[in-house]
C-alpha cells in the first residue's frame, strides 16, 4: 500500500480512492452519502461572507486558527495583515485546495486565478487544467503528489457553481494585498474538530469554526467550546457561525446561559440598517 509522509500524518492513496465511485468514463465521484471524512471532496469556493468576518477581527494581532474549508478562510483572514494563521480540517482535500490557492495567488493574475477555480469545479483531469500546471512547481510536495495520484477523482467541485463565484471572490485590490501578505503555505493541522484540541499547542486570538450550528447539536457544540477554552486568549473570539441566523435559536440561548460566567456572546450583523442581515455569532472569552 502506497503511503506518503506529511508533517502531521500520512495519507493513504488507496484509502482515499475507496471513498469515491468509479464511473464508466474513469472518473471518481465522491460518495455524498458519507459523513465528513479524511478525504471528503473540498469546496472550491466558500459561501460565507468572509470579507465581513475579516473586518470583525482586524484588531486581533495574535495567532488565528481557522477551519481550512475551501482555503478561502485563511486567505481572507490575511486581509487583516496577520501572517500568523493556522488552518485545520478533517479532509486532506481541504489542504490541497488551500495550497493551490496560496500558490496561485503568488503566481497567477486574478483572471487566471478565477479561471483556475472554475476549471477545478468542472474538471477532474488535472493534467488538462493549464493554470494548475503553471503553479505545480510551487505546491508543497505532499499536495502535489496527492493531486497527481487523485487525477480523475472529484476531490474538488463541491459547493457553488462558478456562475455564483463573483460575490465570494477577492476583488483586484484584495488579491494584490494577498500577494503581499501570503508568501508561504499556511500551517495545516489534519484533524477533526472533535480532536483538534489535542493537536494545538498555543493560544489564539481567534478560532474560526465556520458554521458549527449547522452540523452539531447543543451538547456537541458545548463540548467543543469547553475543549477549546484553554486555547483562546482572554478577550479572544471563537467564531461559531456566519450567515443568516435566528437570535431565538434554542441552542444559542442554551449556550449563552451555560458560559455566561466566563464568556459573552455577540451577534455581529454585517448590515445594521437591515432587520434581516447576514451576521457572525461570536463567543468572547472574558475570564
Amino acid at each position: 500500500m502506497r503511503r506518503v509522509e506529511t508533517k502531521e500524518q500520512t495519507f493513504d492513496i488507496n484509502e482515499a480512492k475507496q471513498e469515491y465511485f468509479i464511473l464508466s468514463d474513469g472518473r471518481g465521484v465522491y460518495n455524498r452519502h458519507k459523513p465528513f471524512s479524511k478525504y471528503s471532496h473540498a469546496y472550491v469556493i466558500t459561501n460565507e461572507n468572509l470579507r465581513e468576518v475579516s473586518k470583525l477581527i482586524k484588531d486581533k494581532k495574535g495567532p488565528i486558527l481557522t477551519v481550512a474549508g475551501s482555503g478561502d478562510q485563511p486567505i481572507f483572514f490575511s486581509l487583516t495583515g496577520n501572517k500568523n494563521i493556522d488552518a485545520f480540517d478533517i479532509s486532506f482535500c481541504s489542504k490541497a485546495i488551500m495550497d493551490i490557492k496560496t500558490s496561485a495567488i503568488q503566481n497567477l493574475n486574478i483572471n487566471q486565478y478565477k479561471q483556475l477555480l472554475a476549471d477545478l469545479h468542472t474538471g477532474t483531469n488535472f493534467q488538462q487544467i493549464p493554470n494548475l500546471g503553471h503553479i505545480s512547481r510551487s505546491l508543497p510536495n505532499d499536495t502535489k503528489t496527492f493531486i497527481q495520484q487523485m487525477n480523475m477523482y472529484e476531490i474538488f467541485g463541491n459547493g457553488l457553481h462558478p456562475r455564483n463565484y463573483a460575490t465570494y471572490m477577492p476583488t483586484s485590490e484584495e488579491y494584490n494585498y494577498m500577494k503581499k501578505i501570503i508568501n508561504k503555505p499556511f500551517k495545516f493541522i489534519w484533524e477533526d474538530l472533535e480532536n483538534i484540541n489535542l493537536k494545538i499547542d498555543k493560544e489564539y486570538d481567534v478560532i474560526h469554526l465556520s458554521n458549527i450550528f449547522e452540523y452539531k447539536n447543543a451538547a456537541e457544540i458545548e463540548s467543543t467550546i469547553i475543549k477549546l477554552k484553554p486555547y483562546i486568549n482572554k478577550n479572544g473570539f471563537i467564531i461559531l457561525q456566519t450567515g443568516y441566523f435566528n437570535a431565538n435559536n434554542q441552542t444559542f440561548s442554551e449556550l449563552q446561559k451555560k458560559f455566561q460566567k466566563w464568556a459573552k456572546f455577540y451577534i455581529a450583523k454585517f448590515d445594521k440598517t437591515k432587520i434581516s442581515s447576514e451576521a457572525s455569532i461570536l463567543l468572547q472569552k472574558t475570564k
